[in-house]
């Protein structure tokens, strides 16, 4: 969803940032990411860690587009990693969403309160939670029917 939103805006040179580099989260997430980029007729993004601190973070990000001049988006592993990269955008000068747009993934809410908000997408967690843990215990999934996710627009992408 990230991706299809981001192609949707034109955009055709992604990254993804990630908390760590070697979360079997992370190696599932880029596995799909690059099904979908095919799917979407663009590159595989580029991958950059975007680390807790504040500096840590804007030199990561600094590196990662001086390598990479042609991305103008960035997908964040979630909420928290985006906003992480938002902030470290904005330290380093560039305008988001003009420069390089930037877009996170759970809606975790506080994306609403940054300048410029947070494009997200929004998971219906609890109700996935609920689902796979009947699953899990072999309740069954009985009027279980999480709704889809969806793309929360806000000024970030």
């Amino acid at each position: 969803m990230q991706l299809r939103h981001l192609v949707e805006q034109g955009h055709t040179a992604v990254a993804t940032a990630l908390p760590d580099a070697g979360s079997p989260l992370a190696a599932t997430r880029l596995k799909f990411t690059g099904l979908s980029a095919r799917d979407l007729g663009i590159r595989t993004p580029g991958t950059f860690v975007a680390p807790p601190g504040r500096a840590a973070c804007a030199e990561a990000v600094r590196a990662f587009l001086t390598g990479a001049p042609e991305v103008t988006a960035v997908a964040g592993f979630n909420d928290d990693i985006a906003l992480r990269v938002l902030m470290a955008l904005r330290d380093l000068g560039h305008r988001v969403p003009d420069d390089v747009a930037v877009i996170g993934f759970d809606d975790n809410g506080y994306g609403a309160y940054t300048t410029p908000g947070l494009t997200s997408v929004h998971v219906y967690a609890e109700a996935h939670g609920r689902l796979s843990a009947r699953l899990a215990l072999g309740l069954g999934a009985d009027g279980l029917h999480p709704p889809p996710a969806r793309i929360v627009v806000r000024q970030s992408a």
